[in-house]
């Protein structure tokens, strides 16, 4: 099963295209802070206003502060959509040869997911562990 049907059986989904909630979302990482939690960020944010409709902006936040991962699915039901879960947000993208991928029966490497804001940093590894030599 590819990676792409995997999340969109796993979240819920919304009518919601990046494009409305990306403004959002990089006011909501504007506003970050270590000790505060996804709802004060986002209260932290004054009410968008002139680029779409309320019930949106509403429903945005409503999304963000539920910390539970959501699809934004775009129009079309497409090959790229986005995955947001508090104040991250992911892109899900078909690789070049996602046929190829998908014929030869490598399914969850026919989709990728990237971070595009509001991610934690991977933890550095050492390769080796000099202080058991």
């Amino acid at each position: 099963m590819s990676l792409s049907r995997i999340l969109k059986l796993a979240y819920p989904a919304v009518n919601i295209s990046w494009g409305e909630a990306s403004l959002l979302w990089e006011a909501i990482n504007a506003a970050y802070a270590p000790d505060r939690t996804a709802t004060e960020m986002v209260d932290a944010v004054p009410e968008l206003t002139g680029w779409g409709s309320e019930a949106v902006d509403r429903r945005l936040r409503a999304i963000a502060k539920s910390e539970q991962g959501t699809v934004l699915d775009a129009p079309g039901h497409g090959d790229v959509y986005h995955v947001v879960q508090g104040r991250a947000a992911y892109t899900v993208r078909r690789i070049v040869l996602g046929d190829m991928a998908y014929l030869g029966g490598h399914f969850s490497e026919e989709y990728t997911v990237s971070c595009v804001m509001g991610c934690a940093d991977a933890e550095p590894r050492n390769a080796l562990d000099l202080s058991t030599m």
